[in-house]
């Protein structure tokens, strides 16, 4: 998705993905086998999502904004949070009037045409399209960054940067789609806690998370892109510790909010940082490399926890591994340095 991204631009891509996701979830309406699940909507749900969701549309922000880079792609990204949350609430109604089966169908038509719509009405892969530039500047600054050099993604991939961030994202991604997996659970037969007061542990995680997002954005921008992601990583390792000793409601709603604040800070900061030491042209590429890393790392997160759970009887070992993994990350951004400007100078980046 984000090498399509960088070549067509977004508006057509997102567009296609917004019809995968009325294709895959009508046909999840239809599930009888397990296999189907998986298929429509593990495979062809996730294929729409990736051609849709942050990957082109946060790449897209930031080849839009420069100065404001972190605060555009925080903004952004907050929808998402936004998005989860508010689902929760409209599925668990239309659950209530229409069944499973016909809620599945209502929200992929719904959701997947607006997609359609929106992409084909706003999206523009970058300023420079439409005769434009960046930040809405009418000219071109007299001293430009040696960071907006057009780096491609083979290129890239020659430079420690890259590798250390996708390394870093890659650690990222296993305690969050585990707590987003588990928290209801860990509430549930952990805690004794019912599944309504857990799920709204689960809405308080997400909500924080919303506001987060655009906070850390605008922060990246104002203080540099480093300092927030050790704020995040270090917050989420302390957040797991804190798990430990969760042992009512209102600790739990305390480490949901905690959680949720500091693993959000940095969802736009990762393209906003890369645009910044690779310059804009290939964001949408490497962007999706890093997330491509953290998939991969959710995907075995919450199996993870799960048999941290089953095998040992609680999460404590699971909260561990989290803190440790968030630990090896910020030692990874710390080695992050300013990539050789490839005219042979030095090059710049927010540190």
């Amino acid at each position: 998705a984000g090498i399509l991204t960088d070549r067509f631009g977004p508006r057509i891509l997102m567009a296609i993905g917004g019809l995968f996701i009325v294709v895959a979830l009508t046909l999840t309406s239809l599930t009888s086998q397990l296999w189907h699940l998986y298929i429509f909507y593990g495979v062809i749900g996730l294929v729409g999502v990736s051609l849709c969701y942050m990957v082109p549309s946060l790449s897209t922000t930031r080849k839009w904004f420069t100065r404001r880079g972190g605060t555009a792609t925080g903004i952004v990204s907050a929808g998402s949070g936004l998005g989860i949350s508010l689902m929760v609430l409209v599925a668990a109604s239309l659950i209530g009037w229409f069944s499973w089966r016909g809620s599945f169908i209502i929200v992929g038509v719904v959701l997947g045409v607006l997609c359609i719509i929106f992409s084909l009405i706003f999206m523009r892969k970058d300023p420079e399209s439409m005769g434009l530039l960046p930040d809405g500047d009418e000219a071109l600054p007299i001293k430009q960054n040696p960071s907006e050099e057009a780096w491609t993604l083979r290129e890239a991939s020659r430079t420690s940067p890259l590798w250390l961030l996708v390394g870093a994202n890659f650690l990222a991604g296993v305690p969050l789609t585990a707590m987003l997996s588990q928290t209801i659970l860990w509430a549930e037969i952990d805690l004794g806690i019912g599944r309504v007061l857990a799920a709204g542990a689960l809405t308080a995680m997400t909500l924080t998370a919303v506001l987060s997002r655009i906070f850390g954005g605008w922060a990246s921008d104002r203080w540099g892109r480093k300092p927030i992601l050790y704020l995040s990583f270090s917050g989420v390792a302390i957040a797991c510790l804190l798990g430990l000793g969760v042992d009512s409601l209102t600790t739990l709603y305390v480490f949901a909010i905690a959680f949720g604040f500091f693993y959000a800070l940095v969802v736009g900061v990762w393209p906003a940082y890369l645009g910044d030491i690779y310059g804009r042209s290939s964001v949408g590429a490497l962007y999706g490399v890093v997330t491509a890393a953290a998939g991969i790392a959710g995907g075995t997160g919450p199996i993870v926890y799960a048999y941290i759970h089953d095998t040992l009887g609680s999460y404590n070992l699971a909260f561990i591994i989290s803190a440790v993994l968030c630990i090896i990350g910020m030692v990874l951004i710390f080695l992050v340095r300013p990539v050789k400007s490839k005219g042979g100078g030095d090059g710049r980046d927010k540190v």
